[in-house]
């Protein structure tokens, strides 16, 4: 995500190898005897590992698709398998990415007409859940 960030705005990108290097003398040191490997390892593979393969394939599937703003979310087609306060977490955690991304010096254009109506828009949509369950 960063290195694509960076290529957007023309910005260098490199992660430090030093600190990569730490990191795996730490998990030797932690570890020992296990042989570390360096591979990438998708996401249900550690849910797999941790034992939580049911909460990958209800809640992380589910709200993913809100996050990468997938048609079927966006158009409304998951409301009926989502409660009304989903929309207001959501929302939330979409402006928290988007306000701390500003912070560290990205730009959004009406940024801040967006901050002064976002807390009314929310404050609608949690009385809306008060009507229960979609």
């Amino acid at each position: 995500m960063f290195r694509e960030a960076a290529q957007r705005l023309g910005a260098a990108y490199h992660p430090d190898e030093e600190d990569w290097r730490r990191f795996k003398t730490y998990c030797a040191a932690k570890f020992p005897g296990v042989a570390l490997v360096d591979k990438t390892i998708k996401i249900y593979e550690v849910a797999q590992i941790c034992g939580l393969e049911h909460y990958y394939s209800s809640f992380y599937r589910l709200y993913c698709q809100f996050t990468h703003a997938a048609l079927e979310a966006v158009v409304g087609s998951l409301d009926s398998v989502t409660d009304k306060q989903d929309n207001i977490v959501v929302a939330l955690c979409v402006f928290s990415a988007i306000e701390a991304f500003v912070e560290i010096g990205a730009t959004c254009e009406n940024f801040e007409s967006i901050k002064r109506d976002l807390l009314p828009r929310l404050t609608a949509l949690r009385e809306l859940s008060r009507s229960g369950p979609s």
